[in-house]
């Protein structure tokens, strides 16, 4: 079977973060890593396991940062440190990203003959 590869574009201060924010996601949850986000762990997973599931998500997006921005967030050692610090730099709560989440949103529509759950 033939492996997939997904590549992001390194965010640096100067390209949107919001679109870079959610490819990064959706790469991580491609890569079962998503759960490092959003702390959700399965209860047989161990500690160990946990660990080595932080740290190659915390490497992926280290990976996927220019230089610059790199340099403002290398005394995060957690995922989800580096992470919010991203956030809290880069997400900008203007009426323009609120707009276009909001499309992005009323673009999503329920298949027919699927149950919601």
């Amino acid at each position: 079977m033939a492996s997939i590869k997904f590549k992001v574009t390194s965010f640096d201060d100067q390209n949107n973060f919001e679109l870079w924010r959610i490819n990064m996601s959706a790469l991580l949850h491609s890569e079962g890593l998503v759960r490092a986000l959003d702390r959700n762990y399965p209860d047989d997973m161990t500690s160990a396991e946990i660990k080595e599931m932080d740290k190659k998500a915390h490497s992926i997006i280290q990976l996927s940062l220019s230089d610059k921005v790199f340099h403002e967030v290398t005394d995060e050692e957690t995922v989800l440190g580096l992470w919010n610090k991203l956030e809290s730099l880069y997400m900008k709560k203007s009426l323009k990203i609120r707009l276009f989440l909001k499309h992005l949103l009323y673009a999503l529509k329920v298949q027919k003959c699927t149950p919601i759950q």
